[in-house]
């Protein structure tokens, strides 16, 4: 219903509120409008469109839920993914970096070795050349100091002979002069020309000299013997040097490839370490990645898992408290149609004509308008029914009317209860 505005036409579509029962017109729940089957038919038409309206609504709610419920699962999963992709990311690039470190160490320790064994075979070089000089100086000391001594002995021994045959022939003067002295030569071959057992000069002289040639001889074979003795000495010296280089050599030779063997094995040792700590610390570092994973799994399956029974028991509560709103609003309509009906009954019984002022009131009828209380007095209550179908428009009713203020609170007394 609605007010009638002085000097326009009444428009149905403009109403608002019934001016007796403050109601909305459109709930077709105002007083005015007394016929019980129309009512009633627009009355279950209209809780039909609020209960399909409050459907529509509580499904919009479930699928809005649902759809965040993905987009959060989505959301979830995508995160992970990401999560996943990272740390499979961030594994490889330590991967990389430690088969760069790998690669580095190893060139690192490669050079150092070669480096290592330049410098070893330099110094062994320097050695084997400084060995080398040394022996070299110390033959050819060695063999100066032979020669000197050789020719100092020879020089020795050349200057004994010497001495020895000027006393040898200092002897014979003397041996000669005090033969001389004593004997003349004359007598001495006039002696010997006259048998006398007396020794010839000459002979004397020759066996002297033979003598002389054969110590000489003998002096020079036992000096050559002297001399082949010490060469054959210096020669053995000079094997048992060389023999004795060569197994020094050959020791240090023996313990260099055993230092050598010794450092590879120790280096071996040690990468065979250092590969055991580098796959165990994979192995700790998978075993913490695999149980982060696990625990992560178990995380989000316990979320999912909450997830959906906090949905499912939403979804229950929603039921039933949709159940129980169903239930109540039952019981609230049948009462309310008891009500209505007891109403219509009280209203078909006893017409509100004469408790109405009718004074100004227009309805709507076929193609034009009419004054109410002219159509009142024309049809009868029981002749309405059926055929009022519009609503009805007031410009002004009796305010001291009690009859008419008693109907409206008692109207809003059963519009309140409907609506609680």
């Amino acid at each position: 219903m609605g007010l009638r505005t002085p000097g326009r036409t009444p428009d149905f579509l403009t109403s608002s509120k019934c001016i007796l029962c403050c109601y909305d017109a459109m709930s077709f729940a105002c007083c005015f409008i007394p016929l019980s089957g129309l009512k009633k038919r627009r009355l279950e038409a209209i809780e039909e469109k609020r209960r399909k309206k409050e459907e529509r609504e509580l499904q919009c709610s479930e699928r809005e839920r649902l759809q965040q419920s993905e987009v959060e699962q989505r959301e979830c999963s995508e995160q992970e993914e990401l999560q996943q992709s990272e740390q499979k990311q961030r594994e490889c690039t330590e991967q990389e970096k430690l088969q760069q470190s790998e690669h580095e160490q190893l060139q690192q320790s490669e050079q150092e070795q070669l480096q290592q064994s330049e410098l070893e075979q330099l110094q062994q070089s320097e050695q084997e050349q400084l060995q080398q000089s040394e022996l070299e100086q110390l033959q050819q000391s060695e063999l100066e100091q032979l020669q000197q001594s050789e020719l100092e002995q020879l020089q020795q021994s050349e200057q004994e002979q010497l001495q020895r045959g000027e006393q040898e022939q200092q002897q014979q003067e003397n041996d000669q002069e005090q033969e001389e002295m004593q004997d003349s030569p004359q007598r001495e071959l006039k002696q010997y020309l006259q048998g006398e057992p007396k020794e010839c000069p000459l002979d004397h002289l020759v066996r002297s000299l033979q003598e002389e040639l054969n110590r000489r001889s003998e002096e020079e074979k036992r000096l050559l013997f002297k001399v082949e003795e010490q060469e054959r000495r210096y020669q053995e010296e000079l094997q048992r040097r060389e023999k004795e280089d060569l197994l020094r050599r050959e020791q240090e030779e023996a313990v260099r490839q055993q230092n050598e063997q010794l450092e590879n094995r120790l280096e071996e040792e040690q990468r065979l370490r250092l590969k055991a700590e580098e796959q165990e610390r994979r192995h700790q570092e998978d075993l913490q990645r695999r149980e982060q994973e696990e625990l992560l799994r178990r995380q989000r399956e316990d979320v999912v898992h909450r997830q959906k029974e906090e949905l499912e028991r939403r979804l229950k509560e929603e039921k039933r408290l949709r159940l129980i709103a169903e239930e109540q609003e039952h019981i609230l309509r049948a009462r309310h149609q008891e009500e209505l009906q007891r109403r219509d009954q009280e209203e078909l019984m006893s017409p509100r004509r004469d408790r109405i002022n009718t004074k100004g009131v227009m309805v709507r009828v076929g193609g034009g308008w009419e004054r109410l209380d002219e159509f009142l007095a024309k049809h009868d209550a029981g002749q309405l029914k059926g055929r009022l179908n519009t609503s009805i428009y007031e410009s002004s009713f009796n305010s001291s009317d009690r009859s008419i203020g008693r109907s409206r609170s008692r109207q809003s007394r059963s519009n309140e209860s409907y609506l609680s």
